[in-house]
């Protein structure tokens, strides 16, 4: 899957690398930065007009998000190696 952000539509396209379906999924206010995890279906969507990050997981070409707070100013996302 292949994630990108809108942050005009508060969206993140998720577009099946194999069909090139696209599903757009609603997460937080002006999402901004995606990362991806390493051999995983997910990535992690900052949302730097709601100070949320968004984690997205997709399954059986359904997309689930899951939303936590982070901290006002926020602008980069990081993963330990071991995810």
């Amino acid at each position: 899957y292949v994630f990108v952000a809108n942050p005009t539509r508060d969206t993140v396209a998720v577009i099946d690398s194999q069909t090139l379906a696209i599903e757009a999924v609603e997460v937080g206010r002006r999402p901004e930065a995606v990362l991806t995890v390493d051999g995983r279906d997910e990535a992690i969507v900052l949302n730097a007009g709601s100070n949320t990050a968004s984690i997205l997981r997709t399954s059986n070409g359904r997309t689930t998000v899951s939303t936590v707070p982070t901290f006002a100013g926020a602008n980069a996302i990081a993963l330990a190696p071991d995810g």
